[in-house]
């Protein structure tokens, strides 16, 4: 019966206008409503309600405080039983705290070795499905790291860059260079990176 009662009490609730209130039939018989009633999860409007057209024996009522909580109670029930059957996988879980960040302790896998290079050092990229054509793919990254270790010129010197603003001039402090390279390569074919400043 309990189920019944929460069931009557979401079909009536469904039909409380966006006004707050609805007009239900009170008479005795409609055990329904009574019953709603009686448990303290409807109970009569006392607003104005003039002007809203209504039929005989019907009153305005409005889902009480504690119908809306058996609502959300009911309702949440039927979720989190329905969760239940249909998944195992998991489980929801309320008030567990929040786990702290974990910072990577281990050592971050350099790609490219720009910053462990000196002048003269090189490296090779081999021709690879990650790098079918190394001597073109590398050409920005190389470019980037030329300009990562770039500074600006300590006289302030500027210059108008391709969109017309001012901006400083850099200087490098490292310089890269990228070479296609073949089977006369050590390593192969594929790309070789210089440090050349």
């Amino acid at each position: 019966m309990k189920g019944t009662i929460f069931e009557n009490l979401i079909d009536v609730s469904k039909k409380i206008e966006a006004n707050g209130f609805g007009f239900l039939n009170v008479d005795p018989e409609n055990a329904v409503i009574c019953e709603l009633g009686s448990e303290g999860f409807i109970e009569i409007f006392d607003g104005d309600v003039s002007g809203f057209a209504f039929a005989p024996g019907e009153i305005a009522v409005v889902v009480s405080s504690e119908g809306e909580r058996m609502i959300r109670d009911y309702v949440g029930a039927i979720v989190t039983r329905e969760i239940s059957e249909n998944t195992t996988a998991y489980t929801i879980e309320k008030g567990v705290n929040i786990a702290p960040i974990k910072k990577n302790s281990g050592k971050k896998l350099i790609k490219f070795p720009f910053d462990l290079m000196e002048v003269d050092d090189s490296f090779h990229v081999p021709v690879s499905d990650s790098y079918p054509n190394p001597g073109k793919t590398l050409q920005t990254t190389v470019s980037s790291a030329t300009s990562r270790y770039s500074i600006n010129d300590p006289s302030g010197t500027t210059r108008k860059n391709k969109s017309g603003q001012i901006v400083p001039v850099k200087i490098k402090t490292r310089e890269f260079s990228l070479r296609t390279v073949g089977i006369e390569d050590l390593n192969g074919p594929g790309a070789r990176v210089y440090r050349t400043k």
